[in-house]
């Protein structure tokens, strides 16, 4: 997979020289509230489930190396977060497949 738009825009940044990054309001879609509700642009796709859509998205996007790049820079104090991203960071590895795997296993 590749990274979300998150991690490049970060990354870009971080070349660019920005001193000061905070993310706010990002979750690692472990939460029911999507970001923004015309992100996807599934719906000119021919998907047969709601499954097939989200596996889908799930193998260009590898969410288990999205979490640790966005952890490596936050133990690293190279970003800062907001409570609720705090709070996922800090969860063991394993926890937060756990956790992703529990949301996502109705699949």
């Amino acid at each position: 997979g590749t990274p979300n738009g998150l991690q490049f825009v970060i990354l870009d940044l971080i070349l660019s020289g920005v001193k000061k990054i905070k993310l706010f309001n990002f979750n690692f879609y472990l939460d029911k509230k999507v970001y923004y509700t015309n992100y996807s642009n599934f719906k000119n796709k021919n998907f047969n489930s709601i499954k097939e859509m989200w596996l889908y998205s799930f193998t260009i996007h590898d969410y288990y190396s999205n979490y640790i790049f966005i952890k490596y820079l936050y133990k690293n104090k190279i970003v800062k977060v907001d409570k609720t991203l705090k709070k996922i960071l800090e969860f063991s590895n394993i926890n937060f497949n756990n956790r992703f795997y529990k949301f996502y296993r109705l699949f």
